[in-house]
């Protein structure tokens, strides 16, 4: 009989075998460790003993915490490759619980993105030359957290905006270019102006000359969005409104879709949909008849 302990930590070496990320692995670990103790309030100590029963009981958990659906899908995700894994290696003799679990189901929304007037806002309680170039940089090139933040002196041309994102840096492992524009190259090259750097040397500097972290650029988006009154101002946020302005503007969705670093034009829905305004715009451009009889 093999217990949910060491299945979850069998899964998490696996996990660190096949290279995924730390912050996928840490995303695992907290969700499966979430679920170990649910069950565990269950008397569920074994593999074989986790049912569909046990899963829709901890998901009707989960909505008792009032977490939102995209939450809790997330968190079966995550138990569903746990289990297909446990399954794949034989260490359950039980019957795939997940495959007859239906996850809530998740409202249309709109987009949460910055407006033109929150943008200017965040500019202006820009603080510093690093926090205006932080803003526009993010904006303008749709990065990860995690990409921006371990970008390196030598990855970014100043001259012609290319910005090298590295493969290992990446979510997908794979390398790609981004670009900046005129604006935030100026704004970027102002806040270099003021540090003696190499190449190799992290862009981002905490006010000690330290290297600034991504909890450490988290932390700094979050207390310009407090300055300018604009809630919330995380990291994602940047990157959607850069995404969805791009698509808005006209860009081609598989030039959207690469400068994202997402393998297919699916993955793109995850972040952007178009609000009423932006569905008429469009229309107004392209519906048929008008331009049929006009």
């Amino acid at each position: 009989m093999t217990t949910l302990r060491s299945a979850f930590e069998t899964f998490i070496l696996d996990c660190r075998a096949r290279g995924l990320r730390p912050a996928t692995l840490l995303v695992y670990r907290r969700q499966i460790e979430t679920f170990t103790q649910f069950c565990e309030t269950l008397e569920i100590a074994e593999l074989d003993q986790v049912d569909t029963h046990a899963i829709r009981a901890y998901i009707t958990h989960l909505q008792a915490r009032e977490m939102k659906p995209a939450s809790i899908r997330t968190a079966g995700h995550v138990l569903r490759a746990w289990l297909n894994f446990c399954i794949a290696e034989g260490l359950t003799v039980a019957d795939a619980p997940m495959r007859r679990v239906r996850m809530p189901k998740m409202g249309k929304s709109h987009p949460d993105i910055f407006t033109k007037d929150e943008v200017l806002a965040l500019l202006a309680a820009a603080a510093t030359p690093r926090d205006k170039a932080i803003i526009l940089c993010l904006l303008d090139t749709g990065c990860r957290v995690g990409e921006f933040a371990a970008l390196r002196v030598g990855d970014v041309n100043l001259t012609d905006g290319a910005v090298r994102i590295r493969h290992e840096t990446t979510k997908t492992r794979t390398e790609r270019t981004v670009y900046l524009g005129q604006h935030a190259r100026r704004a970027l090259a102002d806040y270099l102006a003021g540090l003696t750097l190499t190449p190799q040397d992290a862009i981002w500097r905490t006010a000690q000359g330290g290297e600034l972290t991504r909890q450490g650029l988290r932390t700094t988006l979050k207390r310009i969005g407090k300055r300018a009154k604009v809630y919330p101002a995380g990291a994602h946020k940047y990157r959607r409104t850069a995404l969805t302005f791009m698509l808005r503007d006209g860009m081609d969705v598989y030039a959207v879709a690469d400068i994202a670093g997402h393998s297919t034009i699916d993955l793109l829905k995850h972040y952007i949909s178009r609000d009423d305004a932006a569905l008429a715009a469009a229309h107004a451009r392209h519906g048929m008849v008008d331009h049929l009889l006009t």
